[in-house]
């Protein structure tokens, strides 16, 4: 350690003196004084001596790194000491805007509505969707962890009382609240419970630049970090352990180090469903000091993105989310026809956008554009916080099919051809695209709700490698002792395609077993 502090001293007197040429120190005199006075106020990261001024900290404050602080002081019983940082001056990242649900295996509400539902059909649901990319022990992990999920929210007093069915799913299995959205539900309950605790510290307007890192014993003692107020001045804390929870890269269009650039560049030019703090911060520190990757490649667009006619070329979108479509709305495109089972993975019906709907693109955007439809009876279905996006213009109401037709110039006598085709496939429970499950009819005769639908980058399903336990592995294929990660940092588990409601489970299940994994790791240390 004495080794260390002398190379450290001799770095800081070597930056003193090119200081002096840079700065102009402006008499030889200030010179020694001041680069005496800088060794003095030196603090070495890396000596043992040194006490830590955390257990945990966990970098991020979405439900994946919400779930792992709850966690951690639920099973130290407040014992350990925690610190959140978040760079944004809000809490909850995009698990804030999750809409759809949460999946569940075996939940209460499955049983009472008589769902027949197994670990095997909720594994393949799963594993079909990843294309069989997804990481077999990873997958298997989230299925089992499931059940235990219901019971970790609803003790917090959270309400999952609605259950639906997305696409990909082969039965309902997606659970959320009755009135409000989930992701804000599940987010925003955890963390006001975490404010209560005395033993967790949050920071907001944080950002964390690296991670402490001791290459000789391969082991992460803490983050290096600035704050919004002083951008200038690098700070660190130290820590016994770190849980990246940092979310992905859906929003990394920088210049120089995009990591969307480099892994998949033809998506540069679509739109965004993820706020600006999406630039997979988490990954890139976690690279730097050897962390493998898997599946960096595999970026989810979401097929519904809503254009906001009012904004259209903005590169941010509001989801429309998955739920809309399982509760009966369909697709058509600007000939009045289905092209699509609307309940098909993500990433079909994504595709069966772009082959059939027409491109809206300009130097900064690239859009395909589809309109999505429902009726009054599946807007009620949905449930109250649906009203968002008709207070906001997004979905807007028609009288007729003529007044609908009208505005977007589509042949009305096509449109209603449309209808009454998907009312013949709803009797017969199929239809030519091969959907099988109909949620309800729409009566060409009445009013309905419609609006206009892109895909959009949604969510990253690669990231840095980690285990059933959240440990980070490196590049060797060893486990980077003290760093963990959950949730969209970390890949394996989604594969080339996420299924809907997955995002949200998997923030809880490995946020959990992250913070498991890491009170033992301190107990050992101890």
């Amino acid at each position: 350690m004495i080794e260390n502090k002398i190379k450290f001293a001799f770095i800081i007197l070597l930056l003193s003196i090119i200081s002096y040429f840079i700065y102009n120190i402006k008499t030889k005199e200030d010179f020694i004084p001041k680069t005496i006075e800088k060794l003095k106020q030196i603090k070495f990261p890396f000596t043992e001596s040194d006490k830590y001024d955390y257990d945990i900290i966990i970098v991020g404050s979405g439900l994946a790194g919400l779930s792992a602080a709850y966690e951690a002081n639920n099973i130290s019983n407040g014992n350990l000491k925690i610190c959140i940082i978040e760079q944004e001056s809000k809490y909850g990242g995009n698990s804030m805007k999750a809409t759809s649900g949460i999946n569940i295996l075996n939940s209460p509400i499955q049983k009472k509505e008589n769902v027949k539902d197994s670990y095997d059909l909720f594994y393949n649901d799963t594993r079909i969707s990843g294309k069989y990319i997804n990481n077999a022990e990873l997958v298997s992990t989230l299925v089992n962890d499931s059940t235990d999920i219901f019971n970790f929210f609803t003790k917090q007093k959270v309400d999952l009382s609605k259950l639906g069915i997305l696409g990909g799913h082969s039965v309902k299995r997606t659970l959320r609240p009755e009135k409000i959205p989930v992701g804000f539900h599940l987010t925003s309950t955890t963390y006001n419970n975490i404010q209560k605790l005395n033993n967790i510290d949050i920071k907001l307007n944080t950002t964390v630049t690296n991670l402490i890192y001791s290459k000789n014993d391969n082991i992460v003692k803490g983050v290096y970090y600035y704050t919004s107020d002083n951008k200038y001045k690098e700070k660190f804390l130290k820590s016994k352990t770190v849980i990246l929870a940092t979310g992905g890269f859906g929003h990394d269009f920088s210049d120089e180090d995009s990591l969307l650039k480099k892994y998949v560049p033809k998506l540069m030019k679509f739109p965004t469903t993820n706020g600006p703090q999406t630039k997979g911060i988490g990954m890139k520190i976690a690279i730097k000091i050897g962390a493998a990757v898997v599946d960096m490649d595999e970026v989810q667009l979401h097929p519904t993105g809503f254009v906001d006619l009012d904004n259209r070329y903005d590169n941010h979108k509001i989801l429309a989310p998955e739920l809309i479509r399982g509760v009966g709305a369909i697709l058509i495109n600007q000939n009045g026809k289905r092209f699509c089972n609307e309940l098909g993975p993500r990433d079909y019906v994504s595709q069966r956008i772009i082959k059939n709907c027409n491109l809206a693109y300009t130097e900064k955007i690239k859009q395909y554009e589809a309109f999505i439809i429902l009726n009054q009876e599946a807007l009620d279905e949905y449930g109250g916080n649906i009203l968002f996006y008709v207070k906001k213009g997004l979905l807007r109401k028609y009288n007729s099919i003529e007044e609908f037709s009208k505005v977007f110039n589509l042949n009305s006598t096509q449109v209603k051809i449309t209808f009454d085709n998907y009312n013949k496939a709803f009797d017969k429970k199929i239809d030519e695209f091969g959907k099988t499950v109909f949620p309800r009819k729409i009566n060409p005769n009445d009013y309905f709700y419609a609006g206009i639908v892109t895909p959009s980058i949604h969510y990253t399903m690669g990231g840095i490698k980690m285990n059933k336990d959240g440990q980070i592995i490196n590049t060797d294929g060893n486990i980077i002792k003290g760093l963990y990660g959950a949730g969209e940092v970390t890949g394996g588990v989604h594969g080339g395609n996420r299924l809907g409601g997955n995002s949200l489970l998997e923030c809880a299940v490995y946020g959990r077993r992250t913070a498991r994994a890491a009170y033992q790791f301190i107990k050992n240390l101890n």
